[in-house]
């Protein structure tokens, strides 16, 4: 009856036109992501100096 058409023609997904400086970055942010996340749980008053910084921040940019 249908044949099944693959989702790559919705999706294209071309390695060589993605930036290398996503492909690299990215998983080097990965450990400092975590070692932030112990910092904070080990340091409450980080967390809430972080949610006010970003919250500041967010009424800064806000239009």
């Amino acid at each position: 009856m249908f044949e099944a058409q693959p989702d790559t023609s919705l999706f294209p997904l071309n390695l060589l036109t993605t930036p290398l400086i996503h492909s690299h970055f990215i998983p080097r942010l990965l450990p400092y992501i975590g070692y932030v996340t112990i910092a904070m749980n080990d340091f409450p008053q980080l967390k809430y100096a972080l949610l006010w910084g970003l919250g500041l921040l967010a009424d800064i940019q806000r239009e």
